[in-house]
């Protein structure tokens, strides 16, 4: 999906401009306290990649759902047509318009003989001798 990377694009390369800027000020804090500096390192970092990650998950749930839907409709291509019943259930082999059985009703009934099913082979019976 195309939007779906521009994104993860896009958010891979913010993630690197906090960094950035979370170093500046970082080095900026550690001039006034050192506490306040570690502080805004490590909040910048933390906030940097909670952000980047949630812009990433949404991207993720997109491409799950584009997936699923490409799955239950058959198609590997990324339309614009919207999903109706009839083309889910078409895709999964259900018949809903009974046009077979319409077409069973409308031809003569012909009588089928029945399967006689195939006799076994037979064996030589051979005697046994049990005097021993």
């Amino acid at each position: 999906m195309f939007w779906t990377n521009l994104v993860k694009t896009i958010a891979k390369v913010l993630l690197v401009v906090m960094l950035i800027a979370v170093f500046i000020a970082f080095i900026g804090a550690v001039r006034i306290s050192v506490v306040s500096g570690l502080i805004t390192l490590v909040g910048g970092c933390v906030g940097s990649f909670v952000a980047v990650s949630g812009i990433m998950m949404i991207c993720e749930i997109s491409e799950n759902i584009a997936a699923i839907k490409n799955h239950l409709t058959g198609t590997t291509s990324n339309t614009t047509e919207p999903i109706s019943f009839n083309s889910i259930a078409h895709n999964l082999g259900v018949n809903l318009n009974n046009q077979n059985n319409t077409a069973q009703s409308a031809a003569p009934a012909q009588p089928v003989a029945p399967v006689q099913p195939a006799a076994p082979a037979q064996e030589e019976s051979k005697p046994v001798d049990l005097s021993k």
